[in-house]
């Protein structure tokens, strides 16, 4: 049930100070999902005791809660057309920055309150451990996965971008063992080929770290780690801060752990440069 259906549900259990949110959350549903506490508390003119309360009707803990799950309900009920749409409306050049820094502080304060530090922990041991490290995304999680390639092979060997044509994508996953790690980037809209491809991969035994945006039963079950980032805004994409910032740190983590054979490796990539004379000082 969508939280829309759940405003219309319970509308009439509601005191009058509820109604009056409501009332303006079915006015205003991508606001409220892209919006502060405060902000939405301005909104709908109460305060944001008032809204916390509205959300707790619903059954949710808290304003955060409640967002996440409009988040979602919203971003897999708009088309990109619709989306262009409600951006537009944020306005002028001025006012659509500023949203779109707030939106991406928000995802990244919200990403980062909620992960637990044994999943962190977690993840960094496996990526440490592993024999080999696998990267796979597909459409606009192909970026994050390369990203990720790209940090995770200057800390460590070994590292992979599990990129194949779709005919031999299941030849390739095969040749993965028990001692290897994928790093699956899954991100709506998902793909057909994504899902199939994470189905099977753990099907060989291989640890899977999972980074996606929602705790969907139906994938979240094949994998050992899952971290979950907020990447939910009112512009046309998703943002990808949230899941490139949860890179970084893992990458750092690595080289903090390691931190003789991370200088060694460093230093050894410096050395190749400079032989290579590949970069330049000067424009």
């Amino acid at each position: 049930m969508t939280v829309f259906q759940l405003v219309q549900q319970q509308y009439d259990e509601m005191t009058r100070t509820e109604k009056s949110v409501a009332a303006c959350f079915m006015h205003h549903t991508q606001a409220f999902a892209f919006s502060t506490l405060e902000q939405a508390a301005e909104l709908a003119d109460t305060s944001t005791t008032s809204v916390i309360r509205f959300c707790r009707r619903l059954g949710f803990a808290g304003y955060k809660e409640f967002q996440r799950s409009l988040q979602s309900d919203v971003s897999r009920h708009l088309d990109l057309s619709e989306r262009l749409d409600e951006s537009l409306q944020a306005g002028s050049r001025n006012a659509l920055l500023e949203k779109t820094l707030s939106e991406s502080i928000q995802n990244l304060e919200q990403t980062f309150a909620d992960f637990q530090s044994q999943c962190l922990e977690d993840a960094t041991n496996r990526i440490c451990r592993a024999k080999r490290i696998f990267v796979f995304g597909m459409r606009e999680s192909f970026a994050l996965a390369h990203y990720a390639y790209t940090r995770l092979l200057t800390v460590r060997p070994e590292v992979y971008m599990l990129d194949v044509g779709y005919n031999a994508m299941f030849e390739r996953a095969l040749d993965l063992t028990e001692d290897d790690l994928c790093i699956w980037f899954l991100f709506h809209r998902y793909t057909a080929v994504s899902r199939q491809m994470l189905q099977f991969v753990r099907s060989q035994g291989v640890q899977m770290l999972l980074i996606t945006e929602a705790p969907f039963e139906e994938i979240s079950g094949y994998a050992d780690v899952v971290l979950l980032c907020q990447v939910q805004t009112g512009g046309m994409k998703n943002s990808s801060v949230a899941p490139i910032c949860l890179m970084d740190y893992l990458c750092n983590a690595v080289a903090f752990r390691e931190p003789s054979r991370t200088s060694k490796r460093f230093s050894e990539f410096e050395k190749g440069l400079d032989e290579a004379d590949i970069l330049s000082d000067q424009l």
